[in-house]
This record gives structure tokens, C-alpha cells and sequence, in this order.
């Protein structure tokens, strides 16, 4: 039987993208609750994360999209929206559970 692994890190909740992307804490909360609620969470390999290679990424962005994100590289980019400082709530996963 095949593994499923899940990266996760509190990282992930921090990113945040312009209000209407798709990538957001809000996502990444429906998902850890959606899984402790299953219990799919106890069926879960996890993973360390890692710092994504250029292979990666061009896997599913273009080269031109790759060389525009690698010159962001430690730097802080705004949104031009408004950004308010928000409660991030912590993360309900247990990793020593994992089977």
C-alpha cells in the first residue's frame, strides 16, 4: 500500500498572498481541520520541508515566472493591498501520531 506524505510547517500559514489567492491561512486551516476531523491525520506520513528546487518549481511555472520569483529570494514583497496584522492560530497536528 502506497503512503501519503504531507508537508507542513507553521510557514505556511504565514504566507500570505492578496486577499483573493487562492493560497491563504484560512486554506491551509480548512485542511488541518478537515483531516483531525477524518482522522485521515493518523494514516499520514509527514515530511520535513525543504526550500524548493528550480526543477520544482519548473514543473509547474514557466522558466520566464521562475527567474522573476528567484529574484525575490529574501527579500519582503508587499501586496499593494492593505495588510493587517492578524492572530495566526496554531496548528492542531500531532505529528507523533503518524502510522
Amino acid at each position: 500500500m502506497r503512503k501519503v506524505g504531507l508537508v507542513i510547517d507553521e510557514l505556511f500559514v504565514k504566507h500570505i498572498n492578496s486577499f483573493d489567492h487562492p493560497e491563504s491561512p484560512d486554506r491551509v486551516y480548512v485542511i488541518n481541520d478537515m483531516l483531525n476531523e477524518t482522522g485521515l491525520i493518523n494514516h499520514l506520513t509527514f515530511l520535513e520541508p525543504r526550500d524548493a528546487k528550480k526543477e520544482d518549481i519548473t514543473r509547474v511555472h514557466t522558466e520566464k515566472y521562475f527567474q522573476i520569483i528567484e529574484k525575490t529570494k529574501g527579500k519582503v514583497i508587499l501586496a499593494s493591498t492593505t495588510l493587517e496584522l492578524i492572530k495566526i492560530p496554531e496548528l492542531k497536528i500531532d505529528v507523533n501520531k503518524q502510522t
